[in-house]
């Protein structure tokens, strides 16, 4: 066979392979966002319909029950509607006879759309009168999806008609070295889409350059596209609708993660926001004003989250919010109570209002009481909140946080200065495992730090850490890791990789990062076995800078991680502009993975995202053999945590 007819039939491959790879995730996508339309209106209907039905079973309105049904079951979009009572007896049932199927029986069995059935409780009064079930119409949904598989396919068989017209023009013009043309190709492999905006004079040589730019261009808009829809569905589990705000489920997962992880240590803030008087409100001027007045308390909670922080604000019922800080002392968390109520107070002189009031109640103390307990401190704070007043807030306490006030800013300075003039830091090391089938693979290790006082007596990280940062003097204690780090590395024989966390110091400050180019430099005979790991938010408030500083470490030979991804709501897209090895999947979505189908699902999509740009996945804190079944199950490359090993002294 000629090169000629090999380049054209490897190339008509590879195309082929690309174009039907496209094809299926569209319409698996597309599947999969018809099935979740489908769940949401019926659930949605059942929820109306339950609460406008409740008004007129205690007066045994059947006529009007019956007429409600009949209008919501004649807009043709539910195949079936019904009332059963609570003793199993069915009151109301509205079923449409089904249409002779529209799309072929095999695509049905192929692309099943799996629809639950909505259902919501019907009262009378206190009492449960019975409960709605609402089916949805999924001819209609099939009869979509078809008609989109089709488009699709119609549009993928041209573009690939057309792709395989143009590469067999192009190729039987390849006969010289094509060498600008593989490095474009090495690009797109390393997730890198490229375009050469140089053409060469050739005519040959420019219908391939223009081809591979056409390709890159294509395959980067498939990555943007389930990026896209991973974020997408991301929200649905874990966003408001309406303000836009996390919602409860995600908030809870937050706290608990953060009340019982062993490995940090945090101050913990919860604030609890209660309204009342927002029924009136809505009765008076409609839903949508009350909608409207929501949102504009959310915007005034989402103004005391700094970008890149863990704070979360959240929607936590149809009355209440709820913001949590992290690592702020009492007098700042004081500060910010004191500012929501300015906000409030003077949005609601701005509106005109006097029917709606509000009381924040806070809890303030250390990471390690449970999450349950961290909510009633809360709501004891909001209860002694309330019997103030409307519109005031009360904060609560625990005990032991009082120590944190011995120390002034000063005396925090001198207490690190003495740290790193000792170097008082002790560093330990705990293993990442591979998840690969009957293999006992370290992948690496990853550094841990603790800190020793006067005392010698280890130091709470979840006082040191916020001290640290809101003094600038993270870098100092970062720049003594690194050095104790490459200083055991050079004195020993160890075939590990070494993971150390970095903050965000050696992104901002071009100084830092200057000293630890530097000092690599000087010490490259160990960068083979050193991985530097940023957290998400870095990467994502200042991504210019981190590429700068990460493509100079991975020149050196370093490995590069991101931590706490998928702690926010950001969307995927920067993994694309990142040259890292792995990311870390954010602890909140790890804990009962085995069980959780919320957590499963959220870490199939990024471990998706991450493999399609070639990056590896791990997790934290796996505690047991179920979760690491579960994350291998799920693709997950590797993980850390006390089941493989406790933290030991490097």
């Amino acid at each position: 066979m000629t090169l000629k007819k090999q380049l054209i039939l490897v190339t008509l491959i590879i195309f082929s392979l690309v174009f039907c790879g496209a094809f299926v995730i569209s319409v698996k996508n597309f599947q999969t966002y018809l099935s979740e339309q489908l769940d949401a209106e019926a659930q949605n209907t059942a929820s109306s319909l339950g609460a406008t039905l409740s008004q007129y079973t205690e007066n045994n309105d059947m006529a009007t029950i019956s007429a409600l049904l009949d209008s919501v079951f004649k807009s043709g979009n539910y195949q079936e509607i019904g009332i059963v009572a609570t003793d199993g007896k069915e009151l109301f049932n509205r079923e449409l006879e089904l249409p002779k199927p529209r799309v072929p029986g095999w695509f049905r069995d192929m692309a099943k759309l799996d629809v639950t059935p909505g259902n919501a409780l019907v009262m009378a009064g206190w009492k449960q009168f019975g409960e709605i079930y609402v089916v949805p119409h999924i001819d209609y949904a099939y009869k979509e999806l078809w008609d989109n598989t089709l488009e699709i396919f119609g549009l993928f068989v041209g573009c690939l008609l057309l792709t395989w017209l143009l590469g067999a023009i192009i190729l039987s013009y390849l006969l010289r070295p094509l060498q600008a043309v593989k490095q474009q190709a090495d690009s797109i492999s390393s997730r890198q889409f490229t375009r050469q905006d140089k053409l060469p004079v050739t005519k040959e040589l420019r219908s391939v350059v223009e081809a591979m730019n056409n390709m890159s261009m294509k395959v980067e808009e498939m990555f943007h596209e389930q990026a896209s829809v991973t974020d997408k569905l991301r929200e649905q589990i874990f966003k408001d609708p309406y303000t836009g705000l996390a919602n409860k489920k995600y908030f809870m997962r937050q706290l608990t993660q953060l009340t019982d992880a062993s490995e940090s240590s945090h101050l913990l803030s919860v604030f609890i926001l209660e309204f009342k008087g927002l029924d009136k409100f809505k009765a008076r001027l409609g839903y949508e004003a009350g909608d409207s007045y929501l949102t504009k308390v959310a915007k005034v909670l989402e103004s005391f989250i700094l970008p890149g922080s863990d704070d979360v604000a959240c929607r936590l019922g149809d009355d209440s919010f709820g913001l949590l800080v992290l690592d702020k002392n009492n007098t700042a968390i004081k500060g910010i109570a004191r500012n929501i109520q300015t906000k409030l107070n003077e949005l609601h002189g701005f509106l005109d209002l006097k029917t709606i009031t509000f009381n924040i109640g806070i809890a303030h103390m250390l990471s390690g009481e449970t999450s349950e307990k961290v909510l009633s401190v809360a709501d004891m704070a909001l209860r002694s909140a309330e019997s103030q007043g409307v519109n005031s807030w009360e904060i609560y306490t625990a005990e032991h946080l009082e120590l944190q006030q011995i120390h002034t800013a000063s005396q925090w300075r001198e207490i690190f200065a003495d740290i790193v003039n000792r170097q008082a830091v002790q560093l330990y090391k705990q293993p990442v495992h591979s998840f690969k089938n009957g293999s006992s693979e370290i992948m690496h290790q990853e550094i841990l730090m603790r800190l020793y006082d006067e005392q010698d007596k280890v130091m709470n990280a979840g006082l040191f850490i916020p001290m640290a940062e809101m003094l600038g003097v993270t870098f100092e204690l970062d720049k003594l890791v690194v050095m104790k780090t490459v200083e055991y590395l050079s004195e020993n024989q160890d075939d590990s990789q070494f993971a150390i966390n970095l903050s965000a110091d050696f992104i901002k400050s071009d100084t830092c990062g200057e000293w630890l180019i530097a000092y690599l430099q000087q010490n490259q005979q160990v960068c083979q076995s050193l991985v530097f790991e940023f957290i998400e938010s870095v990467a994502i408030t200042m991504p210019d800078d981190m590429k700068r500083l990460t493509t100079q470490l991975r020149q050196l030979g370093c490995g590069i991680g991101l931590d706490h991804v998928g702690r926010g709501f950001t969307s995927l897209k920067y993994l694309r502009q990142l040259q890292i090895d792995y990311l870390k999947i954010d602890a909140t979505y790890i804990r009962d993975i085995p069980n959780d189908r919320d957590n499963q699902f959220i870490v199939h999509l990024l471990t998706e995202a991450a493999h399609n740009f070639d990056i590896k996945v791990l997790a934290v804190s796996v505690e047991n053999e179920t979760e690491v079944t579960a994350l291998r199950d799920l693709h997950v490359n590797g993980g850390q945590g006390y089941y493989f090993g406790k933290p030991i002294k490097l």
